[in-house]
């Protein structure tokens, strides 16, 4: 299999005599060489595999026939407008009418008497292409498992919730667009009344199960937007942008009813729990997003006081916690 041609002036005299034809022989990637009326003129032993044609049945052919509707065309242009072509992507089109990608380079060549000629050498990019969709996949696996890492390790890993630092970064982005709007922001904060003393009678695992249990009932029940985080043992925070008092002690008591209505049975122990809430918000009774927890803090302190299983969303004084 060698470099076929058919003589056209002197240009292929001249390219035997410039030491070009030896370097077409030789070259790994494809070469076409089309003269006038774009007709192949020079095909490459290379150009016979790649292209799986039968070198007579090419030469005198145009050269177009060699790549898909249109990028010959592509080709004759960057030439034009740039003098040479490095590199460009195209699709090659076999003797069978199947195609494949490729990148062609082309420069023209001129013998002695004027006569100019495009020497084209096409590589095939098949195996390139499936090492890049390869890559391409395993990289977007790679970013997916990334993705689940980062949420895995932004999580509790025993109710499922965002733990503390992660529900306090996530609320401090929120805070920061609410109050840039404009508009309120609550907090919420939970406390399971009586833990301690299911786990001292139950055992841990049992205790285990109610704080699940619990977390489900807050997630699935406050409004879409809301941040819910562990916030620590067995406190629970909620983070409600765009939410007054009044707004947020309504979800609280909507959980607290909804806890209330539990009955788990765990390992074989049916349990009752109950919750005790305490509602602040930015700017009703707090200026800053820490200051709103505070203020939540307390006022759990205040329900708890009180008798547990109740919401506050407002400031006691000692009588009326008394009471």
């Amino acid at each position: 299999m060698g470099t076929h041609r058919v003589d056209q002036r002197d240009l292929l005299e001249f390219v035997r005599d410039d030491g070009l034809e030896l370097l077409l022989l030789s070259c790994p990637d494809a070469v076409v060489v089309a003269g006038d009326g774009d007709c192949t003129i020079l095909f490459s032993g290379a150009a016979e595999w790649l292209f799986r044609c039968d070198p007579p049945s090419m030469l005198g052919r145009p050269a177009a026939r060699l790549f898909a509707p249109g990028d010959y065309e592509r080709i004759r242009r960057s030439l034009a407008d740039a003098g040479v072509v490095r590199g460009l992507a195209v699709r090659g089109r076999r003797a069978d009418g199947s195609e494949f990608p490729a990148s062609v380079s082309a420069a023209r060549i001129t013998d002695r008497y004027g006569g100019a000629a495009v020497a084209i050498f096409v590589r095939d990019r098949t195996a390139e292409e499936e090492l890049e969709r390869e890559l391409s996949e395993r990289n977007e696996r790679l970013r997916s498992l990334v993705v689940r890492l980062n949420e895995a390790a932004q999580r509790d890993p025993l109710t499922g919730l965002l733990h503390r630092g992660a529900g306090m970064a996530r609320a401090e982005e929120a805070f920061f667009d609410a109050r840039s709007a404009g508009l309120p922001f609550a907090v919420i904060l939970f406390d399971f009344d009586h833990f301690k003393g299911i786990n001292d009678v139950h055992g841990h695992l049992v205790g285990d199960r109610a704080l699940q249990r619990l977390a489900n009932a807050i997630d699935d029940h406050v409004r879409a937007g809301d941040i819910v985080a562990r916030y620590g043992g067995e406190e629970f925070i909620a983070f409600l942008p765009g939410a007054d008092c009044e707004g947020a002690a309504a979800v609280a008591e909507r959980i607290r009813a909804e806890v209330e209505r539990l009955r788990l049975e765990v390992e074989g122990v049916h349990l009752a729990v109950t919750v005790s809430a305490g509602v602040a918000a930015v700017p009703e009774c707090a200026s800053t997003l820490l200051d709103a927890i505070h203020a939540a803090d307390a006022r759990l302190l205040a329900a708890k006081r009180l008798g547990r299983n109740r919401v506050v969303a407002e400031d006691l004084d000692e009588g009326d916690q008394a009471a």
